[in-house]
């Protein structure tokens, strides 16, 4: 294959002879896991392709892993450091993964949200999203590591006893939503509106590039893991396939990062034996949750009013429905987890969340009419003096098929503790 840049031609072997010094790095953090090959099967000319589910055979020496998905099951080849080599001889140019837990290929290993910023955005603009970020990190106690890779940043935050996917999705919204807040970095206490923050990598089949993984743009430039210190003195673009052997001088920067950290239990997130009324399995594969947090917000916004998850924490804590000492940010998560569970399943969720971040119900509350005792003041009476009067009629009942706001059973919603939960 033949790569066209207008810069500089580097071949197939200098993208061989640096994953021959990258592979056992990253073999040593993520061995096992499913990872996307990239390629650019017609230069920098053509569309970058990129190859995860297998549908031919591979050699068997290669090894691969099932993933299950909604979609049903599909093999996707492990990382090793013979899997890197090899798809490098066969004109790779990048390495993508959702990371997750190496021979669990359903649950997360890592977090990851990335900063990412249009062109022509100043390099301290980004650096101060990143301080942003990280100050919402540390008020729950959770350290990141970052990976520079062009226009944009990710932040890897290395976890342990993490929930599904989706919920753990839902959680990091509920993050980005504090680090929205840090305003303080910037100097008109505005967030940039060329910075945007995202966590859909954090699913099966998607992912970003992994550490030290070239990327398919002109010069190869590298995904650059770096510490906290050198977050003000290293360009994104600094490091290429030229050059990357310079910074790779410098040993395994992102496992000697991780190995820094504390075990993160994710505190910030609800702990898994919390789910055990939600049933969840595989991702996008188990019923919707059916969870107290679910029926209060039914029964708070069973009005038709939006509402903020701040409002609906006050109103539920004045009904006595919900502790006073719970985090409103497990509130938030799981009403988006179960959004989210119900999109992904193509059913209709009975709550939805709009653009400002508020949650209503899917379809209001609506009443039946009130029927009308004929008998009661007030009512229209017969003045036709051609007809007798019908006798007065017994009131009517409401139809039988009257729609009602689901679960707008009162008596069955019981103050939610933290024994129930």
């Amino acid at each position: 294959m033949e790569y066209v840049d207008t810069l500089r031609a580097p071949d197939t072997q200098w993208i061989i002879a640096h994953y021959e010094r990258v592979a056992p790095l990253l073999a040593a953090s993520f061995a096992g896991i499913p990872f996307t090959t990239v390629f650019l099967p017609d230069g920098f000319s053509g569309d970058v392709v990129r190859v995860g589910q297998l549908h031919k055979p591979v050699p068997p020496a290669i090894p691969t892993i099932e993933v299950t998905t909604r979609s049903g099951p599909h093999r996707y080849i492990a990382l090793t450091e013979n899997t890197i080599l090899w798809r490098a001889h066969e004109h790779a140019v990048g390495f993508e993964s959702w990371t997750p837990r190496p021979g669990h290929p359903l649950v997360p290993h890592f977090a990851r949200i990335v900063v990412r910023v249009q062109p022509g955005t100043p390099l301290q603009t980004q650096r101060n999203v990143l301080q942003a970020v990280q100050a919402a990190l540390n008020e729950d106690n959770l350290a990141a590591t970052f990976v520079l890779a062009g226009d944009h940043t990710a932040l890897w935050i290395p976890l342990v006893h993490t929930p599904p996917y989706d919920v753990l999705r839902a959680q990091l919204h509920a993050l980005l939503d504090e680090a929205y807040d840090h305003t303080e970095w910037f100097d008109d206490n505005t967030w940039p509106a060329s910075v945007t923050l995202s966590v859909s990598s954090n699913a099966p089949g998607h992912g970003t590039g992994l550490p030290y993984t070239l990327r398919a743009e002109p010069g190869f430039p590298m995904n650059v893991p770096i510490t906290w210190d050198e977050l003000d003195t290293i360009d994104p673009f600094a490091y290429d396939v030229d050059n990357a052997a310079e910074r790779l001088a410098a040993g395994d920067v992102f496992a000697q990062q991780v190995a820094l950290f504390r075990p993160q239990n994710a505190k910030w997130l609800p702990h898994p034996k919390r789910f055990h009324r939600l049933e969840l399995g595989p991702p996008y594969e188990t019923p919707a949750p059916r969870s107290e947090v679910v029926t209060l917000a039914l029964e708070i916004l069973a009005d038709g009013k939006p509402r903020s998850v701040a409002e609906i924490e006050e109103e539920a804590i004045a009904r006595g429905l919900w502790p006073k000492n719970e985090r409103r940010k497990y509130l938030y998560a799981m009403l988006k987890a179960y959004i989210e569970k119900s999109i992904a399943r193509d059913e209709k969720p009975l709550i939805v969340q709009d653009p400002d971040h508020r949650f209503r119900l899917n379809h209001p509350r609506r009443r039946s009419p009130r029927p009308q005792n004929p008998n009661h003041r007030g009512a229209p009476r017969n003045t036709s003096s051609t007809r007798c009067a019908p006798p007065p009629a017994a009131p009517t009942q409401p139809h039988s098929n009257a729609p009602a706001a689901p679960h707008s059973n009162r008596s069955a919603l019981k103050p939610l503790t933290s024994a129930a939960r």
